[in-house]
C-alpha cells in the first residue's frame, strides 16, 4: 500500500460543551463520523485533557462555567499553536463573531446547532488538516 493510499487517522477532536445533553449528542454525531472524541464540559477540565492528549480540533462553547472559549483557545494554542477551533455558541451578536475570530476560531455556529452547518464546518477543519 502506498502512503497515498493510506487514510488519515481519525482527527482527534477535544469537545468542551458545559450542558450535558448537548454534549453527549454533539460526542454521539462526531464519533458517527468518524472523530476520534474527548468531551469535557468546563474548560479547566479541558486544559487538563490537553496535558495528557495531543488534538487536531477544538470544538467549543463560548460560554462555559469557569472561563470563556474565547480564553480557553488562547491557552491551548501556547501550547500546540496549530490546534484548528470551531466555536459553538448561543451568543450571535457581530461583536461575539468578531471575538471568536480574534481568539482564533475558524467557525463560530450559533446555537441551536444544524447537523449541515456543523458538519461543513467540520469537513473544512478536516481540509485545512490535511494541507498542514
Amino acid at each position: 500500500m502506498s502512503a497515498e493510499t493510506i487514510p488519515a487517522p481519525p482527527a482527534r477532536v477535544l469537545l468542551v460543551e458545559d450542558h450535558t445533553d448537548a454534549r453527549e449528542c454533539l460526542k454521539r454525531v462526531l464519533c458517527h463520523h468518524g472523530y476520534s472524541v474527548y468531551a469535557a464540559a468546563d474548560a479547566r477540565t479541558a486544559l487538563e485533557m490537553s496535558m495528557a492528549h495531543e488534538f487536531d480540533l477544538l470544538v467549543s462553547d463560548i460560554g462555559l462555567p469557569d472561563f470563556d472559549g474565547w480564553q480557553l483557545l488562547r491557552m491551548l494554542r501556547e501550547r500546540w499553536p496549530h490546534l484548528q477551533a470551531i466555536a459553538l455558541s448561543a451568543y450571535d451578536m457581530e461583536q461575539d463573531l468578531a471575538n471568536s475570530r480574534a481568539a482564533g476560531f475558524l467557525e463560530h455556529i450559533v446555537k441551536p446547532i444544524r447537523a449541515g452547518v456543523l458538519e461543513r464546518a467540520m469537513r473544512n477543519a478536516d481540509r485545512l488538516r490535511a494541507a498542514a
